[in-house]
């Protein structure tokens, strides 16, 4: 088995994101850091990865990696005081283990990922690790040029924090053509935000700082991961 596709099938990764330890000289083999994507891993070979600052090794037992079209009024816990459904609800008992990365609030749609791998899981949620995740945000009235400019800043103030910079863009023609399948609406305005880190609600309340309210919201990609037709009509997805 080619390296990226051992790294791959152990760790839950997309095959981009199996590639890239490997180029960036981040993986070894019983001992020799390897740099080159054909190289062949044997069952009885060490593998190790360099993660958080130190190597580690890689576990025989594969993770077990999923992703999810979470449906609006649905929140993302196994359980809710409320008693509303979860993603959990949506899913057979076998994946009941697995962990979010991140969540969406109860409005909101689009992808999840669920995991068994901690370490993906904090790849993919701590903003030191600078992955990003990106939304596709409906508006019922167009946002203010300042008020763009100042969400991009990193200087915005949200309730007792100070935001890392957002990118905030137009969706345009062609990008509204390759996400027809999820039915985007032509009488809202839409957006592309870009996140590097996910304040619970941040969306909602900064465009509500600026007298916005967002009409739906989907995450489209988190990381390597990216929102599909075939997500979309299978609900979840295994990742291998």
């Amino acid at each position: 088995m080619r390296i990226n596709q051992y790294l791959a099938f152990h760790l839950g990764l997309s095959r981009r994101g199996a590639e890239e330890p490997v180029l960036k000289s981040q993986v070894k083999i019983n001992g020799q850091i390897i740099k080159e994507l054909f190289t062949q891993v044997e069952e009885a070979d060490q593998v190790e990865v360099f993660r958080f600052g130190k190597w580690e090794p890689i576990s025989k037992t594969r993770n077990q990696t999923i992703l999810v079209y979470k449906t609006p009024f649905i929140v993302t816990t196994h359980s809710d005081p409320e008693g509303r459904r979860t993603v959990y609800d949506l899913l057979p008992k076998k994946y009941a283990h697995l962990k979010s990365a991140g969540r969406l609030d109860f409005m909101s749609e689009g992808l999840l990922v669920l995991s068994t791998d901690g370490h993906l899981i904090q790849e993919l949620t701590h903003p030191s690790r600078n992955h990003h995740k990106i939304y596709l945000v409906g508006l019922s009235k167009e946002l203010r040029e300042n008020a763009i400019v100042e969400m991009q800043s990193g200087k915005l103030q949200l309730e007792d924090n100070i935001l890392a910079p957002m990118k905030v863009e137009n969706l345009i023609a062609t990008e509204m053509q390759e996400w027809s399948f999820l039915k985007i609406s032509p009488n809202l305005i839409w957006y592309k935000f870009t996140l590097s880190e996910g304040r619970n609600n941040q969306i909602r309340k900064v465009c509500q700082l600026f007298g916005c309210g967002v009409t739906r919201l989907i995450r489209i990609k988190q990381g390597d991961f990216e929102l599909t037709k075939e997500l979309l009509d299978h609900k979840w997805l295994e990742v291998n």
